[in-house]
């Protein structure tokens, strides 16, 4: 339903943000329970090179979901203890019930596919709905695409999202990596076979790419920021430390998610069984929607 519709509903579910505050205000007047679910507070825009509108969007966004959690909300959702920790040390801890709910995904739909044990080399994959041009995402991926390659340890990288131009023109000249732009969210499940998974987004909140890979049994590998190691125990991928700072967007350490990404390709099914194994235990859809069930119904 809409505000439009001038129906007074039992909950509201806020995911991220909303404008319509007056609404909120009046629903929760008249006794609706106001459930905010809240995503990563944006930060990014305050180190990394954009353009005035994308600041002011993002400083907007982050005031709206701030005033929606202290002062509207009856419980706060966060999507992994990362988030929490986030928010509780930049604006202190909510007046509210607080949670933890991390994502989930289909185990029917992301599983293990018919060649997940063919005897051809995985790839190096990577599913970002955004890849930044800055340094931080482009060495690690340059760098470890090269050197995986020239061992013999993978037929190559191939990356699937939007990538800013600037990172464009330097990740199209690279021979090991092949750009394949963004696609369907349907056709994810086919792409994630035989390979390994890079992260490259710095300090992930709760990514969705991330549990989708596990549940279709492809190890992970990335650098400790933001809910990754969270969502990655080390029968299900490497996690290793950053080596520098994270939040200026520092180039990280290059070698140790070297070191992560051959130990990894070398015990390949070892890793592709625990990382389903953990999507089993902990990702499953239906528990997350059960959760959800059990905030949003009147008795919580």
């Amino acid at each position: 339903m809409y505000p439009k519709d001038n129906v007074l509903p039992n909950v509201i579910l806020v995911v991220g943000g909303t404008r319509k505050l007056s609404w909120l205000r009046k629903c929760k007047k008249k006794g609706t329970r106001i459930v905010h679910r809240l995503d990563g507070i944006l930060w990014q825009h305050k180190v990394s090179s954009c353009s005035l509108k994308i600041k002011i969007v993002s400083e907007a966004y982050n005031w709206l979901s701030r005033i929606i959690r202290n002062i509207f909300a009856d419980t706060v959702i966060y999507q992994s203890q990362f988030i929490m920790d986030c928010w509780h040390r930049q604006y202190g801890k909510a007046s509210c019930k607080e949670t933890v709910i991390y994502n989930a995904v289909s185990l029917s739909e992301f599983c293990l596919g018919s060649d997940s044990q063919d005897n051809s080399l995985p790839k190096l994959l990577c599913v970002e709905g955004s890849i930044l041009s800055g340094p931080a995402y482009i060495q690690p991926l340059i760098f470890l695409s090269k050197r995986l390659y020239d061992l013999g340890l993978i037929s190559g990288t191939v990356v699937y999202g939007h990538i800013e131009r600037g990172g464009y023109n330097k990740l199209s000249s690279s021979a090991t990596l092949k750009l394949a732009g963004v696609i369907p969210r349907e056709q994810i499940p086919h792409i994630l076979r035989n390979a390994v998974y890079l992260v490259l987004e710095v300090n992930p909140p709760c990514p969705n790419s991330v549990i989708e890979a596990l549940a279709a049994g492809i190890p992970v590998i990335g650098f400790d920021t933001g809910a990754l190691a969270e969502l990655v125990p080390p029968e299900a991928g490497i996690i290793v430390p950053y080596g520098a700072d994270p939040w200026r967007l520092d180039v990280p350490d290059l070698e140790s998610l070297e070191s992560a990404a051959i130990k990894v390709l070398k015990n390949w099914q070892e890793y592709s069984k625990g990382a389903r194994k953990i999507a089993e235990e902990r990702f499953n859809l239906d528990n997350m929607v059960e959760k959800y069930i059990s905030v949003l119904s009147p008795e919580s």
